[in-house]
């Protein structure tokens, strides 16, 4: 509980100056990712720390780096009448509802992939889509197909999932690459 709440501390800090003194208010927060992994601690806590509902999918901690592994796999690998996601089920052990996420990003991806390689084309500027990096490609992919597809999934928590898996597994300047994308893609929906 301490290790949570040391985490939020300085978020509560700057979130009370940001309310006191340039009265920026929050209606409402999306969780995703491994702090709402347990149901309802990292919610509660972060809703207090920000004085706002907070919101989170079910997916929280869950499919977005299964998704995005399995993405760059499939990329990479990928041989004609190949399976990845098939062959990954067998492996791997992974709950229904992750299989459920996996499953959609990744048919999803491939059912939509001339589009989606349509837009990473057009708002790569100056970047070939075979000289943008196979993790930053499935990034890309899945930001994608899921601010464009997935109406569940709020366009910035997409956008954030992306980027975050850019930085983690590519570093911050595959992470800017990505999220200038992503914010057109976003700005351009809207």
């Amino acid at each position: 509980r301490t290790h949570l709440l040391s985490a939020l501390a300085t978020l509560k800090i700057g979130m009370d100056i940001l309310q006191d003194t340039e009265n920026v208010r929050i209606d409402k927060l999306y969780g995703h990712g491994g702090f709402f992994k347990t149901p309802e601690v990292g919610q509660k806590m972060l809703s207090a720390a920000v004085t706002a509902p907070v919101s989170v999918m079910e997916t929280a901690g869950e499919g977005g780096p299964y998704g995005m592994a399995l993405l760059v796999s499939y990329m990479i690998q990928k041989e004609e009448g190949e399976v990845v996601f098939d062959i990954a089920k067998e492996e791997y052990e992974i709950d229904d509802k992750s299989k459920e996420y996996i499953g959609n990003i990744l048919y999803g991806v491939e059912e939509n992939a001339e589009n989606i390689n349509g837009i990473i084309s057009e708002k790569s500027e100056g970047w070939k889509i075979n000289r943008i990096s196979k993790i930053s490609l499935a990034c890309l992919k899945l930001g994608i197909f899921e601010i464009l597809y997935c109406e569940d999934i709020p366009d910035q928590v997409a956008a954030n999932e992306a980027v975050s898996l850019a930085k983690l597994y590519e570093g911050e300047e595959a992470a800017k690459f990505v999220n200038g994308i992503l914010s057109v893609v976003i700005k351009e929906k809207a």
